[in-house]
């Protein structure tokens, strides 16, 4: 999803004036940025998804400690932290039982499994995305803004209400339907609003 949001900013960005330049990095035009560089302004990890997965990592508590640090505004040892964690533990398989060793070999062998570090380096969104001093976010928006996607999730649950495994018809028109509904409570909450001032 996030890689679609950085394609969709890249194609906003071509149809731009060819003089606009970044405002963090003057020398750049904004039609040269990639997709990543786009996402690196304005995009940020849910802190909640990302403690779940760094619970679920097979490393002692410490490490999943130090790799929890990472997920800040400032952090004393950005790089430093990065290094520690890929050579002291990030493998995302060490010290586990026989039957989840087997099954990472398994993901080793299909999907090129690698270590957390490597992972989020690959994708190179996650990290800025993780620590505010690594991406362009205003610091103000950063702390301002949610640190998760729960109401986001909580629309995507409101929605699925509506109804799963749907035809692409049906599924349209229940949209339509959950949409109206929305509207109407929207309406009904600023009547009432207005009404009571």
């Amino acid at each position: 999803m996030a890689l679609g949001l950085g394609l969709h900013l890249k194609s906003i960005a071509q149809d731009l004036p060819i003089d606009c330049y970044d405002l963090h990095e003057p020398h750049q035009l904004l039609a040269q940025l990639d997709e990543y560089d786009h996402l690196r302004r304005v995009f940020r990890l849910c802190a909640v998804h990302v403690f779940r997965n760094i619970k679920t990592t097979a490393v002692d508590e410490p490490m999943k400690k130090i790799m929890r640090s990472l997920i800040c505004v400032e952090h004393p040892d950005f790089a430093g932290t990065l290094k520690r964690i890929e050579s002291t533990g990030g493998k995302a398989g060490s010290g586990i039982m026989w039957f989840l060793f087997l099954w990472y070999i398994y993901r080793l062998i299909c999907y090129n499994f690698s270590d957390w570090v490597q992972d989020k380096l690959r994708s190179r969104f996650a990290l800025p995305g993780m620590c505010w001093e690594e991406s362009f976010i205003p610091r103000v928006v950063w702390q301002n803004g949610d640190s998760n996607s729960n109401v986001v999730e909580s629309l995507h649950a409101d929605v699925n209400s509506e109804g799963l495994h749907c035809s692409l018809v049906c599924g349209l028109k229940k949209g339509l339907r959950f949409d109206m509904m929305k509207l109407q409570s929207i309406k009904a909450t600023k009547n009432n609003f207005y009404c009571m001032h």
